[in-house]
Order: C-alpha cells, then sequence, then structure tokens
C-alpha cells in the first residue's frame, strides 16, 4: 500500500522529498489505516455517501479515504500531515468545503486501491516453458 500511495502521488506530480519523508515519518500511522482499508474491500464498513442532483444524477461513494493532509501554496509544500482515516461522507465533505486555495491534494480511496492490489494479485503471471526456458535456466 505504501509503494502504492507512493506512485499514485508520483504520477500525479506530487512527491517531493518532503512527501516520502512525511510518508515515512507517518508510517506507524498509515499502517493501521491500510490495513483498515484491505479489511474494508469484504466488510464494506464505512457508510456509502450518496450525493445527488435534484431530480436528476446521483452517485454513491464508499470505501475508506486517507486524507494525507498534503497542502501546497505557490509552489512550495506547507503542511503534511498528520494522516487521517475518513468515511465517504467526510472524504466528501472534506472535498466540498475545501475553501482554502493551498489544498491541493484531496483524500485518497484507500479501499480501492487495496482492491486494485488485491485484483492484480490473483492474476497469475505467464510462466515460460520449454527449451528456451531451460536454455536460459542454464545460462
Amino acid at each position: 500500500m505504501e509503494l502504492t500511495v507512493a506512485l499514485l502521488l508520483r504520477v500525479y506530480g506530487t512527491l517531493p522529498d518532503t512527501v516520502v519523508a512525511g510518508l515515512r515519518e507517518f508510517r506507524d500511522d498509515l499502517r493501521p489505516i491500510y490495513r483498515q482499508a484491505y479489511f474494508d474491500t469484504k466488510t464494506k464498513t464505512y457508510p456509502v455517501a450518496r450525493v445527488a442532483e435534484h431530480g436528476r444524477n446521483h452517485v454513491a461513494i464508499d470505501g475508506l479515504f486517507l486524507d494525507l493532509n498534503i497542502r501546497y501554496s505557490a509552489g512550495q509544500m506547507i503542511e503534511f500531515g498528520p494522516p487521517k482515516a475518513m468515511s465517504p461522507f467526510e472524504a466528501v465533505t472534506t472535498f466540498a468545503r475545501s475553501e482554502v486555495p493551498a489544498r491541493s491534494y484531496l483524500p485518497l480511496n484507500v479501499t480501492a486501491l487495496a482492491e486494485m492490489i488485491v485484483g492484480r494479485t490473483q492474476v497469475l503471471p505467464s510462466i515460460r516453458r520449454g527449451r528456451g526456458a531451460r536454455q536460459a535456466h542454464q545460462s
């Protein structure tokens, strides 16, 4: 999970040394949240948050969310942590009420990340068999 979070932050261009240091510094706080996210893939512990447009579209948001409390201002990170586990409702509320322009990284759905990781581990890679595999092994 830790590597997945770091890579996810990297994909979005948010992985300076201070974030890596923050992930390392708050490792003891993050691990129980990651474990909770994994168990939530099975138990669906957190109540679904529902957002609806009057008489039209609606969306259901589920899972455990992680807020790393990363904030940037003028291209500089001004805050990291402490991390906080959030229900879907808390995550939506954090997004909707975020009036601080420095708030740049919103809560991550770590249940979805755990489901992705578990799903990928259940797909076995093909094992090369035959003459070519034997020759490569003997080299």
